[in-house]
């Protein structure tokens, strides 16, 4: 396929919703940086203005609505960990409720794969028993691009790294030779932009270049955060098995908050419909117990019913200390 047509594809699928994006993939923790999964329990009488408030954060990232009595699910991004707390503790001045904080304890696996068919209309020869892996031996899997740079010290950007990452961080430009426009654009050599690009994903900070794909557009409008409370001492076995199912999009160990919050393994899965998501649900719960009897003791499926905020990590010119 020639570039042109490919770069006029990319930006009709941009046009019509079927991408968000189409750029770098920015992963904040290695440059010292914190990606904070938060969340607030708003009532139904004050719901608008919580999400309002909540949304008016640049820091916020994403934000969900999610079936749940922590409702209100959503990304707080920051160029170092002690501002997390910081916005957070402003999120609650603001709207008047606590803010839960999620911290990513360990990364199984971040990537988006929509299954080319569902739990009830899989080809004959595929069955419980392999299913993505489910209670067969566990399949190799691609790593997660953390995993690969996982014992790297993470250290600040350069001045040249923020530059180049704030000039491309709402997306490439859709044209035959993207990075020499971008390299126009700050005044930089074309082989400058790719350098530095190449050092960017070699250090973890830009996980890499591509397309983020619009899920809902493509028919798969049903999604759930899997939540699931794994003995301590069995959640890393489980975490990295469920990973390598094929199953789910993303799979981290977060904390608990007792008596409030028991899980502390999560993952995302995706579908067409509600069904479709609880079949895949019931077939990796029945298999985990299977495979690890009794390390799953509790799990429970949010929802999200509303997307309320989507706007990736937005660096600025200069770190906020």
């Amino acid at each position: 396929m020639p570039e042109r047509a490919i770069a006029a594809q990319i930006a009709q699928w941009l046009q019509e919703g079927l991408i968000t994006r189409f750029g770098p993939f920015i992963q904040v923790e290695r440059s010292g940086g914190a990606f904070v999964l938060a969340a607030v329990a708003a009532p139904e009488s004050a719901l608008e203005q919580t999400i309002a408030a909540i949304n008016a954060f640049p820091e916020v990232a994403h934000h969900y609505l999610r079936t749940h009595l922590l409702n209100c699910w959503f990304v707080i991004a920051c160029e170092n960990e002690r501002a997390v707390t910081g916005v957070a503790r402003v999120i609650e001045q603001a709207t008047g409720y606590r803010v839960w904080l999620f911290p990513k304890e360990r990364e199984y696996f971040v990537r988006l794969r929509l299954l080319p068919w569902t739990p009830q209309t899989a080809p004959d020869e595929v069955t419980l028993a392999d299913w993505s892996g489910l209670l067969a031996q566990t399949r190799p899997t691609e790593p997660s691009e953390t995993s690969q740079t996982e014992g790297m010290v993470p250290r600040p950007l350069s001045a040249r790294e923020r530059a180049l990452l704030i000039a491309t961080q709402a997306g490439l430009p859709c044209v035959v030779e993207p990075f020499r426009t971008v390299a126009d654009h700050l005044g930089w050599r074309e082989n400058e932009v790719i350098d530095t690009f190449s050092a960017l994903i070699a250090r973890g900070v830009v996980r890499r270049l591509g397309i983020a794909v619009n899920h809902y557009a493509l028919g798969y409008r049903a999604n759930a955060m899997c939540v699931w409370d794994v003995a301590d001492e069995a959640v890393d076995a489980v975490g990295s098995w469920l990973a390598a199912t094929g199953a789910v999009s993303h799979c981290y160990r977060r904390p608990r908050h007792l008596p409030h919050w028991r899980f502390n393994l999560f993952a995302m899965l995706h579908g067409r419909t509600r069904d479709e998501v609880e079949a895949q649900r019931a077939r990796l719960i029945e298999a985990c117990h299977q495979r690890f009897p009794q390390a799953l003791t509790a799990h429970d499926a949010l929802y999200s019913t509303r997307i309320l905020k989507k706007s990736g990590v937005r660096l600025r010119p200069t770190a906020i200390a």
